[in-house]
């Protein structure tokens, strides 16, 4: 049996200040604190996993299995893009360039604030609290996420995928 790889330390306060209410996942993407700012990496793009119903994402017609490509005309896979999207804050408006069905399309929406960060300042509600968040398989299992906002990422190299909210991570490991 190969040994176990350590555990990676705690993620940062990864979240964006602005928020769209998608969730999104991809097979080779980081994020990370870099001298006290937010460093995303999308070495993939990203596939929109979830959409919060009513949310900018929503309103801008954003759906399930959407690829994102381009923030505001720069290319995800690209240090321009990566830093433009850790730095979206509330009140921007933010082009969003994707593909569905094989076919390219092109959106905006203005980033929110997160309502999560409204969630220390009172509890949540319990509809708020059973919000759907993430839906899809893990290795061959079937996993639904509740509750607050989630960025889910894999690791094409251990099979490892990273569930993470704000205050809580869940990192899922196939057996070998």
């Amino acid at each position: 049996m190969p040994p176990t790889p350590p555990t990676p330390p705690s993620p940062p306060d990864f979240l964006p200040g602005g928020w769209f209410g998608f969730g999104i996942g991809c097979d080779n993407c980081e994020i990370r604190q870099e001298r006290g700012r937010k460093r995303f990496t999308f070495r993939s793009l990203p596939r929109v996993e979830s959409v919060e119903p009513g949310s900018p994402a929503a309103r801008a017609g954003l759906r399930r299995g959407d690829r994102l490509t381009h923030i505001d005309g720069l290319a995800l896979t690209t240090p321009q893009a990566w830093r433009r999207f850790g730095e979206v804050e509330p009140g921007q408006r933010v082009r969003w360039s994707f593909t569905r069905n094989g076919q390219a399309q092109t959106t905006e929406a203005l980033a929110s604030r997160r309502p999560d960060a409204r969630a220390t300042a009172r509890a949540a509600s319990p509809s708020a609290a059973q919000r759907l968040r993430f839906s899809g398989t893990v290795g061959d299992t079937e996993v639904e996420v509740r509750g607050a906002p989630v960025t889910v990422t894999r690791d094409p190299r251990t099979g490892e995928t990273v569930i993470r909210s704000r205050d809580l991570t869940v990192r899922v490991r196939p057996e070998n």
